[in-house]
């Protein structure tokens, strides 16, 4: 979360609760004191993005990350107090509730988040008898049932999911917090409840999704401990829900043998190297058309799209291309992106959603492409045609193999694709 941009300035007093250009103007801010982008601030861009987009895959989650003690407090790997993050995230949700009071529960959750920083500051400084704390975050069943899915998916939540988080957090010898974030679908306030009864904590019937957060659970445990409750977090919660139907379930999800996403967004650190080139370039090119939001959005939406593209393949199917093959990446995320908007999908998290404007969703698949990446089409006489299977499910020529190009879609699907067509339907 950052502040938004005035006319004359990149710092107002109005606070975002989502804000899809906070990674831009935190690596201009860099640019302008250094020159240059320091490794833990892009270490920290890059968490945050991934982790955004790691919600949008359709998969179990889990993130991790380290903040660090020092005498002013805990930190992240940027530097920033957590202290003072917590209260412009708190501040943000009361202004967003001021303007919209739908906004309330956001205010709420906040509040308790603030109140849990607290605690980690004086867990951090040795002032607990415990060095773990456990808390929850359910999805919001009251404000969606009370406002719809619409606007909760608006706000950051995915009603199709129903998608909620086990929060941990663990201090470390040298004072530092190691947290991590492990998501639950099908999520379930009452299971919640007796996930905290099985470690010794009673949270009340009456007790709300928003207000859950306010009831953490402490412990003081062993590093061996420490390192297998995540595990035995889920597993427990899983085992609640096959209790009520027989089923197996992995994160709350009905068992697949999933990847998780963020161990697999990492996996394919082709397309993170150039996605976060891209970024880098947008954030040091003073934006002169009014269109900087659009531009990040739709950057965003496209390497979302090409790694969902990936994740429905075979990992033996999935190219790695090198840091000096940017064009073929691009042609991969060009097709990706035109299966996407064809389908007018769009992003949700961390509070917020990412969607194309109306004006370009209304474009054909090949000419909102083009509107991001130029048109590859001018670019196909360079192309290399080898022989493989086409990644296109519903073509005609599978299994069999035909000519495809370099993101393995064949000649005739790919004219579809050139002509505003989905061969995919």
């Amino acid at each position: 979360m950052e502040r938004r941009p005035t006319e004359q300035t990149e710092a107002s007093e109005q606070l975002m609760v989502f804000d899809p250009l906070a990674a831009i103007y935190k690596l201009r801010s860099e640019l302008r004191a250094y020159d240059a982008i320091r490794p833990e601030t892009l270490e920290q861009i890059q968490n945050e993005e991934l982790t955004f987009v790691a919600e949008n895959l359709n998969t179990p989650i889990r993130s991790t990350f380290v903040l660090k003690k020092t005498n002013d407090g805990l930190v992240d790997k940027r530097g920033d107090l957590l202290s003072e993050t917590l209260t412009r995230g708190q501040t943000a949700a009361w202004q967003a509730a001021e303007r919209d009071n739908r906004m309330a529960f956001a205010f709420q959750r906040a509040q308790h988040d603030s109140k849990i920083g607290a605690l980690l500051e004086d867990m951090s400084r040795g002032h607990t008898e415990f060095n773990t704390i456990i808390s929850f975050s359910p999805f919001p069943e009251e404000t969606y049932r009370q406002y719809g899915p619409d606007f909760i998916q608006s706000v950051g939540y995915q009603p199709d999911r129903f998608l909620g988080f086990i929060w941990l957090y663990r201090k470390q010898p040298d004072g530092s917090i190691t947290t991590t974030s492990l998501s639950v679908d099908n999520s379930d306030n009452d299971l919640f409840k007796r996930l905290a009864a099985a470690y010794g904590t009673t949270i009340p019937d009456h007790v709300t999704t928003d207000d859950m957060p306010g009831y953490v659970l402490y412990d003081d445990l062993s590093p061996e401990q420490q390192e297998q409750l995540p595990n035995e977090l889920i597993n427990t919660y899983d085992a609640y829900l096959s209790e009520r139907d027989g089923r197996r379930y992995a994160a709350g999800r009905p068992y697949l043998d999933e990847v998780e996403a963020m161990g697999f967004i990492k996996s394919q650190h082709d397309l993170a190297d150039w996605y976060f080139y891209k970024l880098v370039r947008l954030a040091a090119v003073w934006d002169t058309d009014g269109q900087l939001e659009q531009k990040k959005t739709e950057l965003t939406l496209s390497y979302w799209a090409a790694l969902t593209e990936r994740l429905r393949r075979q990992p033996d199917e999935i190219p790695q291309y090198a840091k000096t093959d940017f064009h073929k990446i691009e042609l991969e995320v060009y097709v990706a992106f035109a299966h996407a908007q064809g389908r007018h999908e769009f992003m949700v998290g961390c509070g917020g959603m990412l969607k194309l404007a109306n004006e370009l969703s209304q474009l054909s698949l090949d000419e909102a492409a083009s509107s991001i990446f130029g048109n590859p089409t001018n670019k196909r006489e360079s192309w290399t045609w080898t022989t493989g299977v086409c990644r296109v499910e519903k073509c005609p020529t599978r299994p069999a193999k035909t000519k495809i190009g370099p993101c393995h879609v064949c000649q005739r699907c790919q004219a579809i694709f050139d002509r505003g067509g989905d061969p995919t339907k």
